[in-house]
């Protein structure tokens, strides 16, 4: 009995020691999060709201909803806020917010004090930001908790922005690039330019297994390396005039182009180009493309002088830049900018621009189409609810995406950003 009373006690002295553990680790993970770090999480609340599907809807004919005016993007049941502003005092506190897509709640805030972000980017369940103050933090997008913390090189002041590829994060820099593993992130590689070499754009596009990043000054003209993903050793160098207009084609091919399109074979060290052939010089374009990944290449703009520059909706192959097939818009009619995904052009048909007009009265009567990406065959008509403009300057509505079974837009502005503000479209319940 008295063994038995003994060998109690001693298992209640290993519990209350294991309990002091368990509590003094609770302890130092809440100093860390609240203080070290200057954190703070509220929710999440409620069940996590689910996708509307997944990939590209056929038919997005419902409006979910239309976001306030600091909606990111949507992933999957979820709206993305960034709450930055790199004007605020760093005693402001900044961060992130979700929302549930279908009711407009707030799902889960993330907040730090005493420094600013620099940098957003999602995954497939996470986001990413860069902090001023050198901190890449991943937050995991079910809970709003930080997954992992890592200090970069002292770039974050001078930051360009953030990508996500896959399973690695693209920090961007004025002076280079570093990719992270996002599981953990781990350090995976970094790239600094020569001297005199500076970073032009806050992105960098996936082709294959290959980083690009745009870069300029070092060269005559601005340049795009392909980094490699496993190492970032720099496996092609491609002149070109335009980075905002690039897209991917696949996973060897890159587009680009306004006045001259042009596409680029990325499959050896020494990119082999493609532009139109002179005798259609006449094409005119008005944003560039879009490729989406599926071998054609959209863009709006004309096809000779008959045409407006944004009347018309052209489809290319990549490989020759031959017609596949063009859409007119209807008469007094413009496009905005396309997106290509799921075998499906999505794009806006809309009224023309009123640069004189009174901004309230836009956007009119417009109209969401998709296309057959093959035939360019009309596969659905969707009239847009009245979306107002914040502006007279943001004046073309745009696709932004169509992924996790919903297409959303936002305005498009004269200067060549975007607005924040969403309007979400999925399928008929």
């Amino acid at each position: 009995m008295q063994g038995d009373a003994q060998s109690c006690r001693g298992r209640r002295r290993w519990a209350v020691a294991a309990l002091v553990l368990v509590l003094a680790g609770a302890g130092f993970a809440a100093y860390e999060h609240r203080t070290r770090f200057h954190e703070s999480v509220s929710g999440p609340y409620g069940a996590f709201p689910a996708p509307f599907g997944s990939g590209a809807p056929s038919a997005p004919s419902r409006v979910v909803r239309i976001t306030d005016a600091s909606a990111g993007t949507v992933v999957g049941g979820l709206s993305v806020h960034p709450l930055e502003d790199r004007v605020l005092a760093r005693s402001r506190k900044q961060g992130v917010m979700t929302r549930d897509v279908r009711t407009g709640k707030v799902f889960w805030v993330y907040e730090r004090s005493g420094t600013r972000v620099v940098g957003t980017a999602t995954g497939d369940d996470y986001v990413v930001q860069w902090w001023d103050d050198g901190l890449l933090i991943a937050v995991d997008l079910r809970t709003g908790r930080p997954r992992w913390r890592v200090h970069t090189t002292g770039q974050g002041p001078q930051s360009e922005g953030l990508s996500v590829h896959g399973g690695r994060i693209l920090a961007v820099a004025a002076t280079g690039m570093a990719a992270y593993d996002a599981k953990d992130g781990t350090l995976l590689w970094g790239r600094r330019l020569p001297k005199g070499c500076q970073v032009s754009g806050r992105f960098s596009l996936a082709v294959g297994d290959v980083d690009t990043l745009n870069v300029e000054y070092c060269t005559r003209r601005q340049t795009v390396w392909g980094l490699d993903g496993r190492t970032g050793v720099v496996r092609w160098r491609l002149p070109y005039a335009d980075h905002h207009t690039l897209a991917v084609v696949d996973d060897h091919t890159l587009a680009w182009g306004i006045d001259v399109p042009a596409v680029a074979d990325v499959s050896g060290a020494r990119p082999r180009i493609r532009e139109l052939p002179r005798t259609e010089l006449n094409t005119l374009y008005s944003q560039g493309v879009a490729a989406g990944g599926t071998g054609l290449i959209a863009s709006v703009g004309s096809l000779g002088e008959a045409d407006d520059v944004d009347a018309r909706l052209i489809v290319r192959d990549p490989h020759d830049l031959r017609l596949r097939w063009s859409r007119k818009a209807a008469a007094g009619r413009r496009f905005g900018d396309p997106v290509v995904a799921g075998g499906r052009v999505y794009v806006v048909e809309q009224p023309p621009v009123d640069l004189l007009g009174d901004d309230s009265a836009l956007p009119g009567p417009a109209d969401l189409l998709v296309l057959d990406a093959s035939s360019g065959a009309l596969r659905h008509r969707r009239r847009l609810p009245h979306f107002p403009s914040p502006s007279l300057w943001d004046n073309t509505l745009v696709v932004w995406s169509a992924d996790d079974g919903v297409v959303t837009l936002r305005w498009h502005r004269t200067a060549g950003s975007y607005t924040e503000r969403l309007l979400v479209l999925a399928a008929p319940k």
